[in-house]
């Protein structure tokens, strides 16, 4: 959320029609430059608009609401949004031996998002790029204190598909023809884990899942 966003109960209360005249005022006037909350509300007022509010007992319509709201906004704020005009990173871009790992820079309009996230003392790098028949590529390198992390393996499960485990012997490994779906990445370094990252592909975006549990 933006700085000058409102919170979640007011949003929700305009929704439901309980703000006055001149807090309605300011909520539209904020709506409609802040796209993030224009978003936000199209969103919610479709799923919204599959309730039926009226049957709700426990919790009260206008709890009902927010809690919609905030799981909208909780979602977008975990989205990184396809892009066509990313740079690769330069580690992927050095010179490799194996001929699927080319360096080469992604041509133009292609769509890609880069990724970083820490695991323990380890520090994963993740561009991926969507590729043809609606596959992606994802390629990963692993830091530790800035330097290439050793004895690292990783492992790339797909919710419902097969798990692929790669010992990182290179700058970087490349997992392709990744489908849309939802993943966990799981690390370890030494035969000790790491950490594990969840995320999930698809038309939108890459969107990472705060369920970081083994």
């Amino acid at each position: 959320m933006r700085s000058g966003c409102f919170d979640i109960t007011t949003l929700a209360e305009y929704i439901d029609e309980q703000l006055s005249a001149r807090e309605k005022s300011a909520v539209e006037a904020h709506i409609a430059q802040c796209d993030e909350c224009m978003e936000t509300f199209a969103v919610s007022k479709q799923i919204l608009a599959g309730m039926d509010l009226s049957k709700q007992r426990v919790p009260a319509p206008l709890a009902v609401i927010a809690e919609v709201l905030s799981g909208v906004r909780q979602k977008a704020r975990s989205l990184i949004r396809w892009a066509t005009d990313l740079t690769p990173p330069a580690w992927f871009m050095a010179p490799n031996l194996s001929p699927v790992r080319s360096g080469a820079a992604a041509p133009a309009g292609v769509e890609a998002v880069t990724v970083e996230r820490n695991l323990d003392n380890l520090h994963a790098e993740l561009y991926v790029q969507r590729t043809k028949a609606e596959r992606s590529m994802m390629a990963i390198r692993v830091l530790k204190e800035s330097e290439p992390a050793k004895n690292v393996s990783i492992t790339l499960s797909r919710e419902g598909g097969r798990s692929m485990a790669r010992f990182l012997n290179e700058e970087y490994e490349v997992f392709d023809r990744l489908l849309p779906g939802a993943y966990r990445l799981r690390l370890e370094q030494e035969d000790r884990l790491k950490g594990v990252y969840r995320f999930e592909l698809d038309d939108e975006g890459f969107h990472e899942r705060e369920d970081d549990t083994p």
